[in-house]
């Protein structure tokens, strides 16, 4: 009877835990100091790599797959502790700052259309008396990109600002270990203004109180956003499209709000002293003798809605 052939452990694991290991030894005696997040995030394709040579390798003598297993780890070892394009990917990038402004020239009304992906948007006024109809500033690492247009029309200037990642083909992220950039935007007090807000994987702090915006639409895509609209407004209008996010809508003090919540949202809190519920919604009591009136539309998906 033929003896059966020995069977061979798998060592991928045992090579990980040892690579692990040693990695966050050196990572706390300070050989190293890339965070082990930051490797983990992006080098984790590594792991599957481990896994496939294991495999491929089932069948060889163990002196084959040790050394392979050694060449994997000095290759590991090498694109962290020289300085190769992956340890150069870990160091902080620079931040560069850049500033874009747009005249307010005769303009009766303005338009604001901002996209932005993963980082923080924050709105407020300008000045009394600025010239300026608007005026950003950016921070961000050399792969952001940000376009500024403008246009004129018979109601008003356009502006459109695009705020993301300059892309160069597909790349996989873990939540939390993206580039953040920031933006804080300022804008006329002295014309009228409509502010359309597109915010993915972000944060938004959109405080128009010391403004003249009547008109606000955003879609908050796995985001966070605070607004406070405008107070003195005769009829505002505010759409919001919230999907797996939070938002935070304030109403000024003496304006009078109609509000329909619909979707699956996960969690609806309403001050329901200024406005109660009713028939399709939230509505204040003075609603048709408010001399400043918001009517505001919120459709979410596993979402967090808070107005008061």
């Amino acid at each position: 009877m033929e003896p059966k052939p020995a069977h061979r452990r798998s060592i991928v694991f045992p090579v990980l835990l040892v690579g692990v290991g040693l990695y966050l030894l050196a990572h706390n005696v300070g050989w190293i100091e890339i965070s082990p997040w930051k490797a983990l995030a992006t080098l984790w394709p590594l792991f599957l790599v481990a896994i496939g040579l294991d495999l491929l390798l089932g069948r060889a003598r163990l002196w084959a797959v040790l050394l392979v297993a050694c060449l994997f780890t000095g290759v590991c070892l090498l694109l962290f502790h020289t300085d190769t394009f992956v340890h150069r990917a870990f160091r902080e990038s620079p931040v560069e700052e850049r500033t874009f402004e747009v005249p307010l020239r005769d303009a009766p009304a303005g338009v604001m259309d901002l996209d932005l992906d993963l980082g923080v948007l924050t709105v407020d006024a300008l000045p009394e008396g600025s010239p300026l109809l608007a005026l950003g500033k950016v921070r961000t690492d050399p792969d952001g990109r940000l376009e500024v247009g403008e246009s004129a029309g018979d109601a008003g200037t356009r502006v459109a600002v695009i705020f993301d990642q300059r892309r160069h083909g597909p790349r996989i992220t873990f939540p939390g270990f993206e580039r953040k950039r920031e933006m804080d935007l300022l804008l006329s007090r002295a014309v009228p203004l409509e502010v359309k807000v597109d915010l993915n994987a972000g944060t938004g702090d959109l405080d128009l109180a010391s403004l003249r915006v009547h008109r606000v639409r955003a879609d908050l895509n796995a985001g966070t956003g605070t607004v406070r609209l405008s107070p003195g407004i005769a009829d505002g209008t505010a759409e919001f499209a919230v999907n797996v996010g939070t938002l935070d809508l304030v109403v000024p003090e003496g304006c009078a709000a109609r509000l329909n919540a619909a979707g699956a949202l996960a969690t609806v809190e309403v001050d329901e002293a200024r406005f109660p519920a009713g028939d399709g919604g939230y509505r204040s009591p003075d609603w048709d003798t408010a001399a400043c009136r918001w009517d505001i539309t919120v459709r979410g998906n596993l979402s967090t809605l808070t107005v008061r």
